[in-house]
Order: structure tokens, then sequence, then C-alpha cells
């Protein structure tokens, strides 16, 4: 009767059992068991393993689960001698420490940061150096020997080099433990270079990448905005356009919230509006357009990868952020402060207005034939100016595809956060002249 293994291929105490029989060529049946579409808890496993995990080894008679156990009892039974797990007693015990020591130090510690994610929790950034400090145990152990416990390979290098490789992959960076990285190239130059790409770098990279979806599904970017604030609109039409999760947090600028403490704190320029992004911190709203398109829907035809595509949008965003914008700005920042309106800023504005309608004779959309970040943001100012009494009426390009971008957006959209934010302003505005 074979010896058989139940596995997943992303396992990592799995596979560690599974590059010991690659390296010692012993017959085993190797079943892989699906956990993502939970295989481990039906009943035909279970009846197997009441603990339901893998690795399990069912040898007849006897089932054994816990890798490190199923490491020795194959060695034993099937290799007995091997240098892998000699029979010396002190050497035995040796490697026996550095097993035990990867169960309950090492991996486990690997495990509390990785494995909340499965379970709707995050990466625990703690746990991440709390392994760093083991693993630097570990480089200081290096220093006098040429693998974990002793001159020779064991089956303690592979368990805790299969632990090492996969914090690695999960994103906790050993880059600088010289003794690790040494003994990790003589791991690779010992195994077969079939067993290291298809049992170490390919897992590591598809279970890296797995993980590194989980906590972009559970980690909610934060929009810091107003609703008057027309660079805030126009992030909050992309995000309603590509349907992503984002928390929106409303700034009072008005009540001087920007000012606070709590916001200077996240961002010095305490301006709307910020994007945060668990340690990163971003504003000026051309920006955060485009890194949400890249970050949450990649290739997107709003800022398409296309190079010569993408460069046109950003010639038009720029455009906007140092002229168009930059002129309404000039235009409302003097009536907010309780100056007169200057009439050459709005002149300018329609100048500037007029190339806008000029360029649009020849292209459906600001940037082209398609929707794109162009046409969110520049179509917000637009709307604005015409809100605030700056007359582009004569416009008919300029009229012709704003008709076209209410029509892409939902008409709530469209309403709610580009047309009633507008006249709004223009209320305050017109407040502010009359004051």
């Amino acid at each position: 009767m074979s010896i058989k293994l139940y596995h997943n291929k992303l396992s990592g105490p799995a596979r560690v059992i599974r590059i010991i029989i690659k390296l010692l060529n012993l017959d085993v049946d190797e079943i892989e068991i699906n956990l993502s579409t939970g295989e481990h808890l039906k009943p035909e496993f279970i009846s197997i393993n009441p603990f339901h995990v893998v690795p399990t080894l069912v040898d007849g008679d006897f089932t054994l689960w816990e890798s490190r156990a199923i490491l020795t009892y194959l060695v034993d039974k099937l290799a007995p001698g091997s240098l892998l797990y000699p029979a010396d007693l002190k050497a035995r015990a040796t490697i026996n420490r550095w097993l035990y020591w990867d169960a309950g130090t090492l991996y486990a510690t690997l495990g509390a940061y990785y494995g909340p994610i499965f379970h709707g929790g995050s990466l625990v950034p703690e746990v991440a150096e709390a392994f760093k400090v083991k693993a630097k145990d570990l480089d200081i152990a290096l220093e006098a020997t040429k693998y974990i416990a002793g001159d020779s390979l064991t089956v303690a290098d592979i368990s805790i080099g299969v632990t090492i490789t996969l914090a690695s992959a999960v994103g906790i960076d050993l880059d600088n433990l010289t003794n690790v990285n040494r003994w990790l190239k003589q791991l690779e130059n010992d195994l077969p270079q079939s067993v290291w790409f298809s049992l170490l770098v390919e897992p590591n990279k598809d279970l890296g990448q797995f993980v590194k979806s989980k906590v972009l599904s559970t980690m909610v970017i934060q929009l810091y905005h107003s609703k008057i604030s027309g660079p805030s609109r126009s992030v909050r039409v992309l995000i309603k356009l590509i349907g992503v999760k984002v928390e929106e947090k409303e700034i009072d600028v008005f009540a001087g919230d920007n000012l606070k403490p709590e916001f200077t704190s996240i961002n010095p320029f305490h301006v709307v509006p910020t994007l945060v992004d668990g340690d990163f911190t971003l504003w000026e709203s051309r920006a955060i357009l485009t890194y949400l398109v890249d970050k949450l829907a990649p290739g997107n035809s709003l800022y398409p990868a296309d190079l010569k595509a993408r460069a046109t949008i950003n010639r038009w965003l720029y455009w906007d952020a140092g002229t168009l914008f930059t002129l309404l700005v000039t235009h409302l920042e003097t009536i907010f402060r309780g100056n007169s309106p200057v009439p050459e800023a709005a002149e300018l504005f329609k100048t500037k207005a007029k190339d806008l309608d000029k360029s649009l004779e020849s292209t459906k959309y600001v940037a082209g034939d398609s929707l794109t970040l162009a046409d969110l943001t520049i179509s917000v100012n637009i709307t604005l100016a015409s809100a605030v009494g700056i007359d582009l009426s004569n416009l008919t390009n300029v009229d012709r595809w704003l008709k076209q971008v209410e029509s892409d957006l939902t008409s709530e959209t469209w309403s709610t956060l580009v047309i009633e934010p507008a006249n709004i302003v223009h209320g305050l505005i017109k407040d502010k002249i009359t004051s």
C-alpha cells in the first residue's frame, strides 16, 4: 500500500514535505486539497484528519499530521541513515531543536503576521518586526555554520528555508541578513533547479500575490474632501464611475477643519482633496485621479496604459491645473476674501475656454474619442465657472461636450457632484458680493 500525502500547493509546510520527497526520490502518492473551496472541511477529509490541516500523511492504518513530524518519519522509514536526518543522537537532537524553533517561533510568528487576512483581518506590522528579530537570531547563528544545524544539509534547512523565503514573499524585508542570504543561496545550489522553482519560487510568488490581493481588498482608502471643492468633486466622480471602495471623509474648510492639528498631521499643506492609502498620503486631485486608476482600475480607458494616449491626457490635466483652474481660483478667491470680482481673470478664463472650444471641434472628448480623466476634471471646472457667472454660452463645442459627459455619468452623479455643488458655490458668491 502506497503512502499518501494530502497537501496544498501553496502551503509552506506541505511544500517542505514535497521537497523531501523529491530530494530522496520517495514513492509517495501526492493528493492536492483545495483549501479555497473548503475541501479540507469536507467529511471525506475530516474522516482522515479531524484537525483538517495539510499536510497530512497516510501510511496504511497510520495517519500523521504536522509537517516536521512527517519529515522525520519519512526519512526514518524510507531513507534511514540519510544525512538529512542522521541517526547520531546529538546531531538528531540539534536538528530537532531547530525544527521545534521553526514550529513554535519562526513559522508561528509568520503565521501571526499574514494569517489574519484569511479571516477578514489585516497584516500585522508589529508581528513582522518580531519576525525580523527572530530571523536576526538565525543570522547570528549562521555566522558559525554553513547550514542551520551544522556543516551539512538537513531537514531543518528545508523547513526553515521554506519559512524564510515565504516571509520575503509576503513582504517582510530580510535583505540585510547577510548570513541568511548566503545560506539561502547555498540551499538553492543544493536543490535541483526544478525543485527550487516549482516548490519554492513559484508558489511563493503566487502566495505573495494572493496575500497582496487580500490586503488590497480589506484595506480601505480614505479620501478627505469638501463637498463644494471642485478638485475634490472630480475625484469623487471618478470613484463613482469606476465603482471602487473609498471611505470619504468631509472636511469643513469654512469652519477651518483643514487647519486643525488632526488634519495638518495628515497633510501639512492642509488642502483637499487628500488621499490616504495605508502609509501613503497624496494630495493634488489630478495626481490622485491617476493613482486611483492605476491602482484600482489598471488599464481602464479613463487613463489607458498606451504611452501617447496617457501623455495626451496628462497634457490636459496639467493645462487644467496651471491655466484653467488657476484662473477660476483667482476669480473666486478674490470674492471669498471680501474683495470685488476681478473682471480680468474672468475674461482670461473665457479666452482659455475658447481655446478648449476650438480643440473640441475635432474630438468628441477633450483628449480624443473616449471619456478620460481630463474630461472629469475640466468639466467640473467649466460647470463651476458657468455657475458663478462666467458666461460661456457661446462655446458651441464645449456645450456639446458637456452634454456628452453628462450622458456618460449617471444622472445622480452629475446632479450631486457637478451641478448642485456648483450652485451652492454660486449662492455663496452671491451672498459675498451682496454683503
